[in-house]
């Protein structure tokens, strides 16, 4: 959802707002289009017109995701793949995450370490694990059935995919 906002004031004027009673699972931003400025209207409680630029401003409410109840490691795609492939998973709060992608016969392929995540979906291209279908010595790896799997503070988590070339 997003509103125009308009205000008729001097540049010395400041913008104040009480977002407390506001629902939970929405963010809050105050974005002036001129200036590019963006406030998270949950973080402050005010901003100056001086700040904010002179021209329309958009007020947003971006619905959030909610928590997944527990972490997950869902299935890959495209599956089959060629060459590359994301890996989704979930999790139910804050962790580090690695994904080793190992061949049928137990050995390491290659290893993705994410670094630390915050709790939530990482389902869409930009925030799945990606692999190139690259070794870790940088060679194609061949086509066949790989297991990949997911490292956790709370899940270890396997799963199979196909890469056909």
């Amino acid at each position: 959802m997003s509103w125009r906002v308009s205000v008729a004031a001097d540049a010395d004027a400041t913008l104040t707002w009480d977002a407390a009673d506001a629902a939970d699972e929405y963010d809050l931003f105050l974005h002036a289009q001129r200036t590019g400025v963006q406030i998270d209207m949950r973080r402050r409680r005010e901003a100056s017109l001086r700040e904010l630029g002179n021209g329309r401003l958009t007020l947003r409410a971006v619905r959030r995701e909610p928590v997944p109840a527990e972490a997950a490691l869902l299935a890959n795609y495209p599956n089959p793949f060629n060459p590359e492939t994301w890996i989704p998973f979930e999790l139910a709060e804050a962790s580090e995450v690695a994904v080793a992608i190992y061949a049928v016969d137990g050995s390491l392929v290659r290893a993705l370490d994410l670094g630390r995540r915050d709790a939530g979906r990482y389902v869409s291209r930009d925030a799945a694990a990606y692999w190139d279908g690259r070794a870790t010595t940088g060679d194609p790896a061949a086509s066949g059935v790989y297991i990949y799997e997911i490292r956790t503070d709370g899940l270890i988590a396997r799963r199979r995919m196909l890469l056909r070339k």
